[in-house]
């Protein structure tokens, strides 16, 4: 097997908030959790948990979001 054929797991950080446990148990269907960035800020790319850059949120043709890389560290 060839190094550049092992897979590592990509995610990106799109944002993240604190809450309080009784809120988070007050929660039902519908409501809206607000979270600490902007529309259009740039979101954080990960592979296996180590930053490797940073892009924005997009939408596909068919619906499906995607990630537009405009940095790589």
């Amino acid at each position: 097997m060839n190094l550049k054929d092992v897979k590592v797991d990509v995610f990106v950080k799109l944002c993240d908030t604190k809450m309080k446990l009784s809120e988070i148990e007050s929660l039902k269907v519908e409501d809206l959790i607000k979270f600490d960035k902007e529309v259009n800020e740039k979101v954080e790319i990960f592979a296996n948990n180590v930053k490797i850059g940073e892009g924005e949120v997009v939408t596909t043709d068919k619906g499906n979001f995607g990630v537009v890389i405009t940095n790589l560290e």
